[in-house]
């Protein structure tokens, strides 16, 4: 068997993913992942039939880790590795198969509508065709393929007809669900592509019922009707979407438009919050702290180390935190210098290509000679993995402090399950611990070295700028990021109601994202940045996001939630909203009221600059190094 099937995910993707997979044969740029795998499970049933047994499990491989909830190319994967000789394997694939599709074969025998599987035929005397594939099967994927043709040429009638004999000859056709509901989302009948969703949603749950497979679908696109649709379905079952999809609370009604009552109601909230902040009649957020007054740190000397690029491979963009605080920290301490730790950071499952025990070494004694070479007092390390899994561990670390004295502080970034406890893993080492949130993980630290708690990266703001003259920023609301976190439910909607609107959802890969440039120039171009920083269905947290929007001067709408206001004012600093229809209106209003974003964007440029610019989290860094003492400090209560 070439290769394991492996969970792939568009929002986080599988690191081996990204080196394995290929693109199916004459597939068009933007092809999303579902796409790919439907061809490559065309060409591997082709392969079946003409018994190139072991070409057709290398095609189905490819299906599989494109698009993990499709039923028949577990099917025929599993039938091509048994007439390949590999039955035990197939017998695995199967199991699988049940394992997320438990009714997939409890009608017409063992194998439900699919032929039956000879397990004793393992070892083929020669290349034999494999005629029966199943007539209903391939009869459903026939009418599948023809009705995706047809939605692609927009004729949504003539793919309703189509997808809808797929699903009759093959109710287990997972594909013909999306696509019949797209169908008739962009036929002018999106109940009834919610009615398709929700079928597919309460038969499919393993497919349908998490909003991260949807992503396969669409991969870095994003067709509004289709998603909306498939949120209004799933909103039934998970309660978080229901609260999003509330009336918004301007207009008392669905749809976002921006009537003038709406209009009236928002000028004078954001004008009356302004004037009263300008005022000192609004007290500062409870974590926004004084200020540094000096430059404490300024004298000592400070060696980062951090990768060059996200997942220590130039195949993917750059590492953006390196960046920030190259800059940041290059201009508070007088002596400087940057390590790029790719030989030596993260984990053996999150590389690209297994990691030898001679590069670790090689990159270690690199490490070493650096720190011998430049004598830092400081050493800052980008500590987001575990050590001792093809990277550097702790004990590494301790040693090379032992032998030259420095002093060691591990930023290990968010804090939230189920990413394991770095915290806790470098605390063994780290002089310092710097958090960017709250979270219990803290509790096992707090007692065994220094703890600071600071809510993002830094944000250099001349990476940032772009160009700040308003008469050359863009009449648009622009997203750069991920498609996790219902964020393909919130811009959908945007894009639903015509509003301007740059969207780019990407996977940190260079093939898939804008170049760091390009990135930069953007955020400093928009007139509005859309964020939510929702990492579960309960949790958010401030991510860098927030402080890049307020660095480059651009005006922020922000999902809003509890803990942000306990650094920022919202109505000043951010605009807040909660649900998607009132991210319409805002988002409207502030577009055709430019003046009022303006002000937002400035105030909370300055209210940055004097609170989480990076002198004040080097000096604090800098002064909690110097501490004897143990235990947490909040880095924003005064």
């Amino acid at each position: 068997m070439q290769g394991k099937h492996r969970e792939h995910y568009i929002e986080q993707p599988d690191p081996a993913g990204f080196n394995r997979l290929r693109r199916a044969p004459g597939a068009p740029t933007g092809w999303p992942p579902v796409r790919h795998g439907l061809a490559w499970l065309e060409k591997g049933l082709a392969e079946l039939e003409r018994g190139a047994a072991n070409d057709a499990v290398a095609d189905l491989e490819q299906a599989l880790g494109w698009q993990k909830t499709n039923p028949d190319a577990y099917y025929y994967l599993a039938r091509a590795l048994n007439q390949a000789g590999g039955g035990e394997v197939a017998r695995e694939t199967l199991r699988l198969a049940f394992e997320h599709f438990p009714e997939m074969h409890s009608e017409g025998g063992a194998f439900g509508l699919y032929p039956p599987i000879n397990f004793a035929e393992t070892t083929p005397a020669k290349k034999m065709a494999d005629p029966n594939l199943g007539d209903e099967i391939i009869e459903s994927l026939k009418a599948l393929m023809a009705g995706i043709e047809r939605l692609d040429d927009g004729d949504t009638v003539g793919a309703e007809a189509l997808l809808l004999a797929a699903l009759e000859a093959n109710p287990w056709n997972l594909n013909a669900y999306y696509f019949l509901a797209a169908a008739f989302a962009h036929g002018g009948a999106p109940e009834k592509a919610r009615l398709i969703f929700a079928e597919a949603i309460n038969r499919h749950p393993y497919a349908y019922a998490r909003a991260s497979r949807f992503g396969e679908f669409q991969g870095f696109g994003l067709d509004e009707k289709t998603t909306i649709a498939y949120y209004a379905a799933l909103a039934d079952r998970v309660g978080d979407i229901g609260a999003f999809l509330r009336p918004c609370p301007l207009t008392g009604g669905r749809g976002g438009a921006l009537d003038t009552a709406a209009e009236d109601t928002l000028r004078r909230t954001y004008e009356c919050a302004m004037e009263d902040w300008r005022a000192g009649r609004i007290p500062g957020p409870a974590r926004s702290g004084a200020g540094p007054t000096d430059r404490g740190g300024n004298d000592r000397s400070l060696l980062l180390v951090s990768p060059r690029h996200i997942k220590c491979d130039q195949g993917w963009v750059e590492y953006d935190a390196t960046l920030h605080y190259q800059r940041t920290a290059g201009a508070f301490f007088n002596k400087f210098d940057l390590h790029y730790s790719d030989a030596i950071d993260s984990e053996g499952d999150q590389l690209i290509q297994p990691r030898t025990d001679q590069v670790l070494r090689l990159g270690i004694e690199a490490l070493a000679h650096h720190i011998e070479d430049f004598a830092p007092d400081i050493v800052f390390f980008s500590g987001n993995f575990l050590g001792g899994r093809q990277g550097i561990g702790w004990s590494d670390l301790k040693m090379l402090k032992d032998r030259y004295g420095f002093r060691l502080a591990v930023m290990v970034g968010d804090i939230y399950p189920p990413k394991p406890n770095y915290a806790k893993y470098w605390s063994q080492a780290a002089d310092l611990i710097v958090a960017l949130n709250e979270h219990p993980y803290l509790d096992e630290v707090e007692n065994e070295c220094q703890l600071l708690l600071w809510p993002g990266v830094t944000a250099a703001s001349d990476l940032m700028a772009g160009n700040r003259a308003s008469e050359a920023r863009r009449e648009e609301v622009l997203f750069l990021g991920a498609r996790k976190g219902y964020r393909d439910l919130w811009l959908a909607h945007v894009r639903d109601a015509g509003i301007p609107s740059n969207i780019r959802f990407t996977d940190q890969s260079r093939e898939n994202s804008v170049s760091t440039e390009e990135y930069f120039r953007l955020f400093g171009t928009a007139r509005l940045i859309f964020n939510s920083g929702m990492v579960s269905s309960s949790d958010h947290h401030p991510n860098f996001r927030i402080f890049e929007a307020m660095a480059s001067g651009t005006a922020l709408i922000q999902q809003d939630f509890p803990l942000l206001r306990e650094y920022f004012q919202p109505f000043i600093h951010y605009a807040p909203v909660d649900t998607v229809h009132q991210l319409t209106v805002t988002a409207k209003f502030l577009l055709k009221r430019t003046e009022i974003a303006e002000a937002m964007a400035t105030e909370a440029g300055t209210w940055y600059a004097a609170h989480y610019a990076g002198p004040q989290f080097w000096q604090r860094v800098s002064a909690r190094l110097q501490a004897p003492a143990s235990g947490i400090e909040n880095g924003f209560v005064s």
